[in-house]
């Protein structure tokens, strides 16, 4: 099926900016996930921080199927990306060991994060689900990266199947069976 696009997410982001007047996509992962004490999540969402609103879509897309989605610094107001330490990084490595999975959220602004490739690797490391979630229809065009294709990616499923896994051999299946490990 299809890839999720920049301009789809952003709508999907739209949705609980519209319940409410806040400044912007950061602000309400941030409100959304400060009520959030889970102390596991099935998603540990990797992303550029330039591509927030992308990610409050794709955060809201995947929580309409009752996923639990971890944002780092977002859900971890305490976390500033400017000022990393020891104890940020031993953070992330917490909340990545507390997730059942991690996708990485590629977009044209991927390549420009100094943080995602490294998440990637411990969450791999790690023996977590892995998964590439492409986003296009930026500015430019995707920036891919051979390493990425030995992953899974998560597209637009069809209407009986939301979400779904295209792994690397070309077998597609669902979201929630790849996430269950079969």
């Amino acid at each position: 099926m299809a890839r999720f696009s920049l301009q789809q997410l952003r709508g999907l982001a739209l949705q609980p900016l519209s319940k409410a007047v806040r400044p912007d996509a950061r602000t309400i992962l941030r409100e959304a996930s400060s009520s959030d004490s889970r102390s596991r999540h099935d998603i540990f969402l990797s992303y550029n921080h330039l591509d927030k609103e992308a990610v409050l879509g794709l955060k809201t897309l995947l929580e309409l199927h009752d996923y639990s989605v971890y944002v780092d610094s977002e859900s971890d107001p305490q976390l500033d990306p400017t000022k990393v330490d020891e104890a940020t990084v031993d953070q992330v490595r917490r909340r990545l060991r507390a997730s059942t999975s991690l996708l990485y959220a590629t977009s044209e602004n991927a390549e420009g994060s100094k943080w995602m490739a490294w998440e990637l690797g411990l969450g791999d490391g790690l023996g977590k689900r892995v998964a590439v979630v492409p986003i296009t229809g930026g500015m430019g065009t995707l920036a891919s990266r051979e390493f990425l294709l030995i992953y899974p990616e998560v597209r637009e499923g069809p209407p009986h199947r939301p979400l779904e896994v295209r792994r690397p051999n070309g077998t597609v299946g669902s979201f929630s069976d790849w996430l269950r490990g079969e």
